[in-house]
């Protein structure tokens, strides 16, 4: 029956309609080229009126236009047709971030995503008909975080407050939130394309990787082991005991923060020296805390191997502490608390005098290349420290230990120089 008042309803006018009644019709667009020839372009175009107003889109096919056109009328009939017309982004933005909680996405990006959300995209985009987006209001979004559209202004000597200028790739990641709302009301049908699609992306800033020498890494487990014990070898009540033993940790595996702070005393093996890495506690942007039962990647559930100095280290640190089921623990035994070991760690930085920027996150890359340095194959480091792929080990750490790279060029260039006077002697 619907099929039937579809071919009907080819025509080029009609009377006033009822409510999801459409119709459709060819469309001819008449273009005119550079050089004033004129051509035509032939369309297909569908209308219905919904609510005493009419909604239409072209297409190419007629199927399509069929297509369309039958999936309104539905929507009408069923009562869940939207009217995307009236649809604000920030209002779509909350339905986008309901879908992803639905599709499981972690709670630290659904915060991360939010925080974006609030504190920048919404306040410039929110109220913003969906429809309305344009890919160059995009770009003026972006150029104003930059800090472009401010300098223009400054320039221009019109006094006007300064932007707030953001790095290249917070703003990056402003664009990947925007274009993955706007895609997903095109899946959905509310646009027809996605206009962030054509948008221009500033250019990622590669972030600075800050390592520790050696002669550092010594220094600031000395400080450490100081500052948490006393000189007498008693425990410093007033430091958290579980902060050394976890530095220490951290110095002889590279683990992530998560990994660190969500180890438990079941993934450890101390008979046979063996870490497992298999949950995660991570801090979100809102400070809470969340235990997630998996890592960040497939690669990152792992074993790792640790030294004997290590394994003494933590079996006293057990019997310190009693049973507790964090290894690191906060001071009553309980869930850590992330953001209080990157306290600790800056105090020993700090102690140690040592002046450069360093993160926890910084004793990774740390202990990437002092394995480097220690000629480690890279497939086993990329497998030790849970990379999901060899060349992003290599993309990641390859700029960042010249000396190894100068070894390598040093034994090339001898192995040629060998063999020019191998063949100059003949």
């Amino acid at each position: 029956m619907a099929e039937e008042k579809l071919e009907d309803a080819i025509v080029k006018k009609k009377k006033a309609r009822l409510n999801g009644e459409g119709t459709i019709y060819d469309k001819v667009v008449k273009k005119t080229r550079t050089n004033g020839e004129e051509y035509e372009l032939n369309y297909i175009e569908a209308q219905i009126m919904i609510d005493g107003k009419r909604e239409s889109k072209t297409f190419k096919l007629k199927k399509d236009a069929k297509a369309w056109l039958q999936e309104k009328q539905d929507e009408v009939n069923k009562g869940t047709y939207i009217e995307s017309n009236k649809i604000k982004f920030k209002d779509y933005a909350d339905t986008w971030l309901k879908d992803k909680i639905r599709e499981g996405k972690k709670n630290t990006t659904i915060t991360g995503w939010k925080l974006y959300l609030d504190k920048h995209i919404l306040p410039s985009l929110g109220n913003m008909i969906l429809k309305e987006i344009t890919t160059a209001k995009l770009n003026k979004f972006y150029d104003e975080k930059l800090g472009i559209a401010s300098k223009k202004k400054q320039d221009s000597k019109v006094e006007e407050k300064k932007n707030e200028q953001i790095s290249p790739n917070t703003v990056i990641h402003f664009h990947r939130i925007v274009h993955n709302i706007l895609n997903h009301a095109v899946k959905q049908r509310l646009l027809s394309y996605n206009p962030a699609t054509a948008c221009s992306k500033p250019k990622a800033v590669k972030p600075q990787i800050n390592i520790l020498t050696v002669e550092e890494v010594i220094k600031i487990l000395e400080v450490a082991s100081q500052h948490n014990i006393k000189k007498d070898g008693s425990i410093n009540e007033s430091i958290n005991p579980s902060y050394y033993p976890a530095l220490l940790v951290d110095v002889y595996t590279g683990l992530r923060r998560s990994e660190l702070m969500g180890l438990k005393w079941k993934y450890v093996d101390l008979d046979n020296g063996i870490l497992t890495i298999a949950e995660t506690l991570l801090q979100g942007t809102d400070n809470k805390i969340y235990q997630d039962d998996d890592t960040k990647t497939y690669a990152g559930k792992r074993t790792i191997s640790i030294p004997d100095e290590v394994v003494a280290v933590l079996r006293k640190h057990k019997e310190f502490i009693g049973d507790t089921e964090y290894v690191f623990c906060n001071r009553k035994g309980e869930r850590p608390d992330p953001h209080n070991f990157n306290r600790f760690f800056q105090k020993v930085l700090e102690k140690a005098g040592i002046a450069k920027h360093v993160r926890v996150h910084d004793l990774r890359h740390t202990n990437v290349s002092m394995m480097v340095l220690q000629n480690v194959n890279p497939k086993d480091i990329s497998k030790r420290i849970g990379h999901s792929s060899y060349s992003f080990t290599m993309q990641t750490y390859a700029h960042i230990m010249p000396e190894t790279d100068m070894k390598t060029a040093n034994k090339l260039s001898e192995l040629l120089l060998q063999k020019s006077t191998e063949n100059a002697d003949k």
